[in-house]
């Protein structure tokens, strides 16, 4: 079990080792930076408050974890911008 400072730790390591490679993924599904930046961070919160059931010391299994989850909320994004009639999402 890690204490507060080592789970800061880890999660600014998890964060600035996915963050560019997470953007980027979610930049082509968005083509907006702002909405991209929003996908991502709706990723990290969800993994960070749990519903990512995976070991913090395996980074593949994150990094597989984030990626997953940034394609969904972005596929979910477009969606709902397609329901409301806002597509493009900006």
């Amino acid at each position: 079990r890690l204490s507060g400072t080592d789970t800061d730790k880890a999660a600014e390591k998890i964060i600035q080792a996915n963050s560019p490679m997470l953007l980027r993924i979610a930049f082509h599904y968005t083509y907006s930076l702002p909405d991209a930046e929003d996908v991502v961070q709706e990723a990290f919160l969800r993994f960070f408050s749990g519903k990512g059931r995976v070991a913090w010391d395996d980074a593949e299994a994150v990094k597989a974890w984030l990626i997953r989850m940034t394609i969904n909320r972005c596929r979910d994004a477009l969606r709902t911008a397609r329901r409301r009639g806002t597509e493009p999402l900006t």
